[in-house]
Protein backbone atom coordinates (compact mmCIF):
# COMPACT_ATOMS: atom_id res chain seq x y z
CA UNK A 1 0.00 0.00 0.00
CA UNK A 2 3.10 2.40 -0.43
CA UNK A 3 1.32 4.84 -2.67
CA UNK A 4 -1.49 5.41 -0.06
CA UNK A 5 0.37 6.22 3.15
CA UNK A 6 3.00 9.22 4.01
CA UNK A 7 6.24 6.98 5.57
CA UNK A 8 8.26 9.57 7.06
CA UNK A 9 11.17 7.37 7.38
CA UNK A 10 13.94 7.83 5.52
CA UNK A 11 18.39 8.03 5.98
CA UNK A 12 21.31 9.33 4.52
CA UNK A 13 24.03 7.12 3.75
CA UNK A 14 27.85 8.15 2.53
CA UNK A 15 29.30 5.59 0.31
CA UNK A 16 33.03 5.57 -0.65
CA UNK A 17 34.39 3.87 -3.81
CA UNK A 18 37.38 2.74 -5.36
CA UNK A 19 39.45 3.71 -2.20
CA UNK A 20 42.84 2.16 -2.51
CA UNK A 21 44.05 0.00 -0.03
CA UNK A 22 47.61 2.00 0.46
CA UNK A 23 45.90 5.28 0.36
CA UNK A 24 47.22 6.98 3.06
CA UNK A 25 44.34 8.86 3.48
CA UNK A 26 42.01 5.59 3.32
CA UNK A 27 41.06 6.18 7.02
CA UNK A 28 39.75 9.46 6.97
CA UNK A 29 38.06 9.01 3.80
CA UNK A 30 36.27 5.42 5.08
CA UNK A 31 35.69 5.74 8.58
CA UNK A 32 32.46 7.79 8.24
CA UNK A 33 31.65 6.14 5.39
CA UNK A 34 28.97 2.83 5.08
CA UNK A 35 28.84 0.48 2.48
CA UNK A 36 26.12 -1.32 0.36
CA UNK A 37 25.38 -3.62 2.54
CA UNK A 38 24.09 -1.56 4.75
CA UNK A 39 21.99 0.27 2.38
CA UNK A 40 20.60 -2.73 1.65
CA UNK A 41 19.76 -3.99 5.44
CA UNK A 42 18.41 -0.84 6.29
CA UNK A 43 16.04 -1.22 3.17
CA UNK A 44 14.54 -4.68 4.34
CA UNK A 45 13.86 -2.93 8.31
CA UNK A 46 9.63 -3.30 8.17
CA UNK A 47 7.72 -0.53 8.30
CA UNK A 48 4.04 -0.07 10.34
CA UNK A 49 0.72 1.00 8.62
CA UNK A 50 -2.54 0.19 10.16
CA UNK A 51 -4.80 -1.95 8.91
CA UNK A 52 -7.86 -0.01 9.58
CA UNK A 53 -6.06 2.83 7.50
CA UNK A 54 -6.24 0.61 4.52
CA UNK A 55 -10.49 1.17 4.43
CA UNK A 56 -12.91 3.42 3.85
CA UNK A 57 -13.74 4.86 7.38
CA UNK A 58 -17.54 5.44 6.33
CA UNK A 59 -17.92 1.72 5.45
CA UNK A 60 -15.97 0.62 8.36
CA UNK A 61 -18.63 2.52 10.54
CA UNK A 62 -21.26 0.90 9.36
CA UNK A 63 -20.02 -2.64 8.38
CA UNK A 64 -20.96 -5.89 9.99
CA UNK A 65 -18.58 -8.15 11.39
CA UNK A 66 -17.84 -11.40 8.90
CA UNK A 67 -15.04 -13.28 7.68
CA UNK A 68 -13.78 -12.42 4.15
CA UNK A 69 -13.97 -15.98 2.65
CA UNK A 70 -12.11 -14.36 -0.79
CA UNK A 71 -9.28 -12.36 -1.62
CA UNK A 72 -11.95 -10.37 -4.09
CA UNK A 73 -14.89 -9.40 -1.38
CA UNK A 74 -11.68 -8.46 0.91
CA UNK A 75 -10.47 -6.25 -1.88
CA UNK A 76 -14.10 -4.61 -2.44
CA UNK A 77 -14.21 -3.19 1.06
CA UNK A 78 -10.56 -1.22 0.01
CA UNK A 79 -10.71 2.28 -0.48
CA UNK A 80 -10.99 3.26 -4.03
CA UNK A 81 -7.50 3.89 -4.30
CA UNK A 82 -5.94 1.07 -2.43
CA UNK A 83 -8.34 -1.10 -4.79
CA UNK A 84 -7.15 0.01 -8.50
CA UNK A 85 -3.40 -0.52 -6.82
CA UNK A 86 -4.34 -3.79 -6.53
CA UNK A 87 -6.32 -4.59 -9.23
CA UNK A 88 -3.19 -4.02 -10.83
CA UNK A 89 -1.23 -6.29 -8.91
CA UNK A 90 -3.34 -8.88 -8.80
CA UNK A 91 -5.07 -8.73 -12.32
CA UNK A 92 -4.16 -10.55 -15.33
CA UNK A 93 -1.79 -10.04 -17.48
CA UNK A 94 2.10 -10.10 -17.79
CA UNK A 95 3.47 -9.81 -14.11
CA UNK A 96 5.96 -7.51 -14.84
CA UNK A 97 3.53 -4.31 -14.19
CA UNK A 98 3.28 -1.92 -11.00
CA UNK A 99 3.65 -3.16 -7.78
CA UNK A 100 6.32 -4.16 -5.06
CA UNK A 101 7.24 -7.58 -4.18
CA UNK A 102 8.87 -6.07 -1.24
CA UNK A 103 8.16 -2.94 0.33
CA UNK A 104 10.78 -0.06 -0.67
CA UNK A 105 11.47 3.11 1.92
CA UNK A 106 11.53 5.69 -0.68
CA UNK A 107 12.26 8.82 1.61
CA UNK A 108 10.29 11.30 3.28
CA UNK A 109 7.17 10.25 0.96
CA UNK A 110 7.03 6.42 0.49
CA UNK A 111 4.55 7.34 -2.88
CA UNK A 112 5.85 6.50 -5.57
CA UNK A 113 6.43 9.81 -8.10
CA UNK A 114 4.64 9.38 -11.39
CA UNK A 115 6.51 11.10 -14.35
CA UNK A 116 3.15 13.08 -15.87
CA UNK A 117 3.06 14.57 -18.85
CA UNK A 118 3.69 17.64 -18.40
CA UNK A 119 6.87 17.17 -16.05
CA UNK A 120 9.08 18.35 -18.95
CA UNK A 121 7.25 21.72 -19.47
CA UNK A 122 7.89 22.50 -16.13
CA UNK A 123 10.21 25.09 -14.88
CA UNK A 124 14.01 24.00 -13.81
CA UNK A 125 15.02 24.71 -10.40
CA UNK A 126 18.06 26.16 -10.42
CA UNK A 127 21.25 23.76 -10.69
CA UNK A 128 18.58 21.00 -11.86
CA UNK A 129 19.54 20.95 -15.58
CA UNK A 130 22.67 20.79 -16.85
CA UNK A 131 23.63 24.83 -18.55
CA UNK A 132 23.32 23.45 -21.98
CA UNK A 133 19.93 22.83 -21.71
CA UNK A 134 18.34 26.13 -19.87
CA UNK A 135 16.09 28.05 -22.13
CA UNK A 136 17.34 26.50 -25.52
CA UNK A 137 13.57 27.10 -26.94
CA UNK A 138 13.62 23.07 -27.95
CA UNK A 139 11.31 20.97 -27.44
CA UNK A 140 11.56 17.52 -25.92
CA UNK A 141 11.05 14.42 -26.93
CA UNK A 142 8.34 12.45 -25.55
CA UNK A 143 10.37 9.23 -25.37
CA UNK A 144 12.82 11.30 -22.82
CA UNK A 145 9.85 10.60 -20.26
CA UNK A 146 11.41 6.48 -20.58
CA UNK A 147 15.06 7.46 -20.69
CA UNK A 148 17.27 7.93 -17.53
CA UNK A 149 21.33 8.47 -16.85
CA UNK A 150 22.88 5.74 -14.99
CA UNK A 151 25.56 6.96 -12.65
CA UNK A 152 27.79 4.13 -10.76
CA UNK A 153 31.24 4.23 -9.76
CA UNK A 154 32.75 3.20 -12.83
CA UNK A 155 31.17 5.73 -15.20
CA UNK A 156 27.89 6.64 -16.66
CA UNK A 157 25.39 4.94 -19.12
CA UNK A 158 22.02 4.54 -20.46
CA UNK A 159 18.66 2.88 -18.97
CA UNK A 160 15.22 3.15 -19.88
CA UNK A 161 11.68 1.60 -18.23
CA UNK A 162 10.24 -1.24 -19.29
CA UNK A 163 7.74 -1.59 -16.69
CA UNK A 164 6.70 1.50 -14.26
CA UNK A 165 9.05 0.60 -11.67
CA UNK A 166 12.24 -1.80 -13.37
CA UNK A 167 14.92 0.30 -15.90
CA UNK A 168 16.89 -2.14 -18.53
CA UNK A 169 19.93 -1.46 -19.61
CA UNK A 170 23.62 -3.02 -20.14
CA UNK A 171 24.63 -5.28 -17.65
CA UNK A 172 28.22 -3.54 -18.73
CA UNK A 173 26.48 -0.65 -17.22
CA UNK A 174 26.22 -1.53 -13.74
CA UNK A 175 28.96 -4.78 -13.71
CA UNK A 176 29.90 -4.66 -9.91
CA UNK A 177 27.58 -2.10 -9.04
CA UNK A 178 24.91 -2.93 -6.35
CA UNK A 179 23.48 0.37 -6.23
CA UNK A 180 22.70 2.97 -9.18
CA UNK A 181 21.92 6.43 -9.05
CA UNK A 182 19.16 7.31 -11.68
CA UNK A 183 18.73 10.94 -13.13
CA UNK A 184 15.67 12.11 -15.01
CA UNK A 185 15.54 14.29 -18.16
CA UNK A 186 13.91 17.20 -15.69
CA UNK A 187 16.84 16.92 -13.54
CA UNK A 188 15.36 14.78 -10.71
CA UNK A 189 17.59 12.19 -9.36
CA UNK A 190 16.41 8.68 -7.43
CA UNK A 191 18.13 5.49 -6.99
CA UNK A 192 17.66 1.81 -7.69
CA UNK A 193 19.30 -1.63 -7.20
CA UNK A 194 20.35 -3.82 -9.82
CA UNK A 195 18.25 -7.02 -9.43
CA UNK A 196 19.39 -9.32 -12.20
CA UNK A 197 21.62 -9.72 -15.11
CA UNK A 198 22.48 -11.99 -17.70
CA UNK A 199 26.19 -11.69 -18.89
CA UNK A 200 25.64 -13.65 -21.94
CA UNK A 201 22.57 -11.44 -23.51
CA UNK A 202 25.07 -8.11 -21.57
CA UNK A 203 21.66 -7.42 -20.03
CA UNK A 204 20.20 -6.19 -16.42
CA UNK A 205 18.13 -4.62 -14.45
CA UNK A 206 17.85 -2.04 -12.02
CA UNK A 207 14.87 -1.73 -9.58
CA UNK A 208 13.87 1.71 -9.41
CA UNK A 209 12.70 3.52 -6.78
CA UNK A 210 11.08 6.01 -8.88
CA UNK A 211 7.73 4.91 -11.33
CA UNK A 212 8.49 5.72 -14.70
CA UNK A 213 6.93 5.46 -18.08
CA UNK A 214 7.77 2.14 -19.65
CA UNK A 215 8.39 1.81 -23.16
CA UNK A 216 6.99 -0.24 -25.96
CA UNK A 217 9.13 -3.30 -27.57
CA UNK A 218 8.89 -3.91 -30.75
CA UNK A 219 7.14 -6.94 -32.25
CA UNK A 220 7.25 -8.15 -35.84
CA UNK A 221 9.80 -8.31 -38.68
CA UNK A 222 12.21 -5.71 -39.09
CA UNK A 223 12.30 -4.09 -42.91
CA UNK A 224 16.39 -3.39 -43.48
CA UNK A 225 17.33 0.28 -44.10
CA UNK A 226 14.29 1.22 -41.78
CA UNK A 227 15.34 4.54 -39.81
CA UNK A 228 16.62 3.87 -36.17
CA UNK A 229 16.95 6.51 -33.29
CA UNK A 230 19.04 5.91 -30.58
CA UNK A 231 18.93 7.83 -27.24
CA UNK A 232 21.80 7.95 -24.70
CA UNK A 233 23.99 10.35 -23.26
CA UNK A 234 27.58 10.26 -25.36
CA UNK A 235 30.97 11.04 -23.47
CA UNK A 236 28.30 12.72 -20.94
CA UNK A 237 26.55 14.92 -23.64
CA UNK A 238 23.43 13.81 -21.79
CA UNK A 239 19.49 12.88 -24.06
CA UNK A 240 21.60 12.99 -27.06
CA UNK A 241 19.52 11.28 -30.16
CA UNK A 242 21.75 10.38 -33.29
CA UNK A 243 19.74 8.54 -36.38
CA UNK A 244 20.66 5.68 -39.03
CA UNK A 245 19.66 3.06 -40.52
CA UNK A 246 19.18 -0.73 -39.17
CA UNK A 247 21.98 -2.17 -41.44
CA UNK A 248 21.32 -5.97 -40.54
CA UNK A 249 20.07 -8.47 -38.43
CA UNK A 250 22.85 -10.81 -37.01
CA UNK A 251 23.65 -13.96 -35.07
CA UNK A 252 27.24 -13.79 -33.46
CA UNK A 253 29.30 -14.54 -30.22
CA UNK A 254 28.81 -12.73 -27.10
CA UNK A 255 30.73 -9.76 -27.04
CA UNK A 256 31.03 -10.48 -22.37
CA UNK A 257 31.36 -14.44 -22.97
CA UNK A 258 33.25 -14.16 -26.57
CA UNK A 259 31.70 -18.03 -26.26
CA UNK A 260 28.44 -20.21 -25.85
CA UNK A 261 25.45 -19.66 -27.81
CA UNK A 262 25.00 -16.71 -30.50
CA UNK A 263 23.15 -13.43 -29.39
CA UNK A 264 20.99 -12.00 -32.01
CA UNK A 265 22.14 -7.90 -32.69
CA UNK A 266 20.47 -5.10 -34.41
CA UNK A 267 23.10 -3.90 -36.90
CA UNK A 268 22.81 0.05 -37.96
CA UNK A 269 24.63 2.76 -38.63
CA UNK A 270 23.35 5.23 -35.98
CA UNK A 271 26.44 6.58 -33.95
CA UNK A 272 27.04 5.43 -30.65
CA UNK A 273 29.55 6.15 -28.42
CA UNK A 274 30.43 6.02 -24.51
CA UNK A 275 27.62 6.69 -22.54
CA UNK A 276 25.05 5.42 -25.11
CA UNK A 277 25.50 1.77 -23.81
CA UNK A 278 21.85 0.45 -22.15
CA UNK A 279 20.20 2.85 -24.33
CA UNK A 280 17.22 2.09 -26.17
CA UNK A 281 17.45 1.82 -30.10
CA UNK A 282 13.65 2.85 -31.64
CA UNK A 283 12.31 2.62 -34.57
CA UNK A 284 9.73 5.43 -34.11
CA UNK A 285 8.11 4.56 -30.61
CA UNK A 286 9.12 1.09 -29.90
CA UNK A 287 12.80 -0.08 -28.77
CA UNK A 288 14.03 -2.17 -31.31
CA UNK A 289 17.67 -2.80 -29.05
CA UNK A 290 19.87 -2.30 -26.29
CA UNK A 291 23.21 0.02 -27.77
CA UNK A 292 25.87 -2.94 -26.94
CA UNK A 293 29.02 -1.98 -28.40
CA UNK A 294 30.58 -0.67 -31.72
CA UNK A 295 33.50 -2.23 -33.91
CA UNK A 296 36.13 0.63 -33.69
CA UNK A 297 39.40 -0.92 -35.11
CA UNK A 298 41.37 0.96 -37.72
CA UNK A 299 39.08 1.08 -41.21
CA UNK A 300 35.75 0.28 -39.56
CA UNK A 301 33.06 2.95 -39.48
CA UNK A 302 29.41 2.77 -38.44
CA UNK A 303 29.16 -0.99 -37.25
CA UNK A 304 27.31 -0.24 -34.22
CA UNK A 305 25.32 -3.27 -32.92
CA UNK A 306 22.42 -3.29 -30.28
CA UNK A 307 20.84 -6.93 -28.55
CA UNK A 308 17.69 -7.31 -30.44
CA UNK A 309 14.06 -7.01 -29.20
CA UNK A 310 13.84 -10.77 -28.87
CA UNK A 311 16.42 -11.54 -26.62
CA UNK A 312 14.96 -8.56 -24.80
CA UNK A 313 11.94 -9.97 -24.67
CA UNK A 314 13.12 -13.77 -24.03
CA UNK A 315 14.86 -12.03 -21.03
CA UNK A 316 12.32 -10.17 -19.46
CA UNK A 317 10.23 -13.32 -19.88
CA UNK A 318 12.91 -15.58 -18.50
CA UNK A 319 12.74 -13.08 -15.70
CA UNK A 320 9.12 -12.92 -14.93
CA UNK A 321 8.91 -16.43 -14.43
CA UNK A 322 11.50 -16.72 -12.00
CA UNK A 323 9.36 -14.31 -10.32
CA UNK A 324 6.52 -16.01 -9.71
Amino acid sequence: MRSQHDIKDDAKFNISYNVEDKDPNGYAITRNSKKEDDVAAWEKIPVTVKLSDMFDQSRLNSAERKPFKTSEALFKELQPQALSLVAVQYGGGSALRAGSDSFSKTGSDSSPKTVSDNSLKTQAKSGDYRSDRIDTGTIADDRFESVVILKTPRGIGTGFYVTPDLILTAFHVVDQAGLVEITFYDGSKSTGRVINHDVRLDLALIKAQTVGRPVRIYSGAIRLGETAEAIGHPKGYDFTITRGVVSAVRKQVSQTLKSGPVVEFIQTDTPISPGNSGGPLFIRDAVIGVNDWARVDKASQSLNFSVSYNEIKTYLDRYEEKSR
